[in-house]
């Protein structure tokens, strides 16, 4: 399976530990060794410096329309049966302190008690999923971004076994020559990826540089990030993955998507996978709700079906396999379609195959041995609710309890002296008193024992720090984020539904370009009571939806506002558009009332056939990413 990063940077078998210091410096816009003053800038600027140059941010945030949990809803039908897991901001935090521990490794590591305590969580829930839905033949993991194709399986010992029986098969019985392009064809057929359980799904999580990167991006600029779980297709293999090119409603091209090996085989059956991969686009293309993008596909050679694999943007942040972004530019825009696949053995090949065989041979400590060793290194200390740096020079990264702010920890001080452990203590002192005044020497020693529990009690009291407590927040939901609507899962998965509710007072609910309900917040006592849904949310929780519906970049404001339901009264927040359109007093008569709107054609209620006949996801999350980009870089260059 592939994903939206260019294919040479997939291939690559540098081990993490030796790449991640100068990717961390690009990613924050720094050459490598050049210090800035980030820790200093706020978090706008910061998002502004990354979006100028091709850093991981700008790449983030061009592909985020087409990440998975966008386009699948829609294209269930044609793809892999996926089930996600909504990361929280606690699950993200600790991969990124223990990927910081095990692989960046900085001085005084911030892994904690409280972080392995959440990871040991996350792996029993990947592992339900695993189990409960992909028991026959495992799950392809991945985030919603990309897949995580430079991590480390969980039994690395397996791995070389695996890759020895296929290469004999591939010689022996296929007759191939031992060169590296037979080796490579054997390397594309070892399961890397495949997950039977929830200890191998972590094992990938917590080693891959991919992961590490998506997830400091979330927690740093937000948009929350998913694991997603795909059923494994035995059948498809890595030689009969294509990537087919779409611009304005049209395929300009397409490609064997592993551009660093032959595969002989595919010359003789190259007309008729182009067929199947034609008829199968010209099924799938009305579904997608855009014109232009870059598609992946597989082919099923035993019965010659086609089936989805991913789904990218038509930018140059997608790897454009065996054509050149600069040099085919005319191609891959207009045409005429061309289908390429290598027939000359690619430069290189023989480092690549000596670099991940020579990767297999050495041993992979597995990340629960890790666990222990860790915290062995360092003992625990006030860092379990504080922020650490992931970077040299980057922005702190918090447990995120309350809008984002670490709880400040206790002032010390001595339980003997404190006022709340004298009446404890003065109990079992008098208990001991007792005990020696009795005579019984069995009486003495109970007494002691007694004493001696509750000093632990007492002390262990003292010593175990408090969860800060959650804020609850009510919140009036109307459009997109209603239960069985596209993103009320990945929002509202851990949040509590309350009941059916309508506003107390009037709004304007209009449908937009893209098929998104909004309400307006200028135009007071104008439209109806809109029907929606009244959630309790938690802090972690609408700091994610904050972000999700642009509070920073501008796209809404969140307010209070009165909402029944129940017979009852509350103050909800609900997010409102900023923006101030233009209102006719006259109804849209040319879209009937929906998508555009005057006075008349104000909606009280966004309905399931609204949602399934006239929401298009990638386009509105594209329309947000575009704005976001443009605003920050014209901010940037005024």
């Amino acid at each position: 399976m592939t994903d939206n990063a260019p294919a040479a940077q997939q291939q690559t078998c540098q081990p993490a530990t030796a790449s991640m210091s100068s990717a961390i410096q690009q990613a924050e816009g720094n050459p490598p060794n050049e210090r800035t003053d980030w820790d200093t800038m706020g978090r706008d600027e910061r998002a502004r410096r990354m979006l100028m140059i091709g850093s991981e941010h700008r790449l983030r945030q061009e592909n985020l329309a087409f990440d998975i949990d966008v386009w699948y809803p829609a294209l269930r039908a044609f793809t892999f049966d996926t089930v996600f897991h909504p990361l929280s901001r606690g699950e993200a935090i600790a991969i990124l302190h223990f990927y910081q521990t095990r692989y960046l490794q900085r001085p005084g590591p911030p892994l904690t008690d409280r972080d392995v305590g959440i990871l040991k969580n996350l792996e029993v829930d990947l592992d339900k999923i695993v189990r409960e839905n992909f028991e026959a033949d495992g799950a392809f993991l991945r985030l919603c971004g990309r897949s995580v194709k430079d991590a480390e399986p969980l039994h690395r010992e397996r791995v070389l076994p695996e890759y020895n029986a296929i290469l004999t098969e591939m010689l022996e019985k296929d007759k191939l020559p031992d060169n590296a392009n037979t080796r490579a064809g054997a390397l594309s057929r070892v399961h890397l990826l495949r997950v039977t359980s929830g200890a191998e799904a972590l094992s990938l999580i917590l080693s891959s540089e991919r992961v590490f990167v998506d997830l400091r991006d979330w927690l740093e600029f937000g948009e929350p990030e998913q694991v997603a779980l795909r059923r494994w297709e035995p059948r498809l293999r890595y030689d009969y993955e294509f990537r087919l090119f779409v611009r304005h409603g049209k395929v300009t091209a397409i490609s064997q998507y592993d551009h660093y090996a032959v595969y002989p085989h595919l010359h003789a059956m190259r007309d008729t996978i182009q067929k199947a991969l034609l008829d199968f686009w010209a099924q799938i293309h009305t579904h997608v709700g855009e014109t232009s993008y870059i598609m992946d596909l597989g082919y099923l050679q035993d019965n010659g079906t086609v089936v989805l694999v991913e789904l990218s943007p038509f930018l140059r942040c997608t790897g454009p396999a065996m054509f050149r972004w600069e040099k085919d530019s005319e191609v891959l825009e207009n045409g005429p379609m061309e289908f390429r696949l290598r027939s000359t053995e690619y430069p290189g090949l023989q480092q690549l195959v000596d670099c991940w065989e020579d990767r297999w041979r050495t041993k992979h400590e597995p990340y629960y041995e890790f666990y222990q060793r860790a915290r062995e290194a360092t003992p625990e200390d006030s860092r379990a609710y504080t922020s650490s740096h992931i970077g040299p020079n980057s922005p702190p990264i918090t447990s995120c309890h309350v809008k984002g702010k670490a709880p400040t920890p206790s002032p010390k001080s001595d339980g003997l002296n404190s006022v709340k452990y004298f009446i404890p203590v003065g109990l079992g002192a008098l208990v001991i008193l007792f005990g020696v005044l009795s005579g019984h020497t069995t009486v003495s020693i109970l007494s002691v024992a007694v004493f001696a529990i509750m000093l632990i009690m007492v002390f262990y009291k003292k010593s175990t720090p408090k969860k800060p407590e959650e804020t609850k927040h009510k919140l009036f939901v109307y459009g997109t984020l209603k239960t069985g609507f596209h993103w009320n899962k990945k929002f509202l998965s851990r949040s509590k539904y309350i009941s059916l509710a309508s506003t107390v007072k009037p709004y304007p609910l209009v449908i937009g370009e893209c098929g998104v309900p909004y309400l307006i917040g200028n135009l007071p006592g104008q439209g109806h009571r809109i029907k929606g849904e009244l959630w309790e949310i938690d802090d972690e929780t609408l700091i994610g939806l904050d972000e999700y519906e642009g509070i920073r970049k501008g796209h809404y404001t969140r307010i209070l506002i009165p909402v029944k339901f129940c017979a009852n009264v509350c103050q909800a927040n609900c997010y409102f558009s900023v923006d101030k359109p233009a209102v006719s007093s006259e109804p849209d008569q040319s879209s009937g009332g929906v998508a555009g709107f005057g006075v008349g054609s104000f909606l009280s209620e966004y309905t399931e056939e609204h949602h399934r006949d006239l929401y298009k996801p990638i386009r509105h999350i594209l329309v947000k990413q575009q704005r976001y980009l443009h605003n920050e870089l014209t901010d940037v260059s005024n």
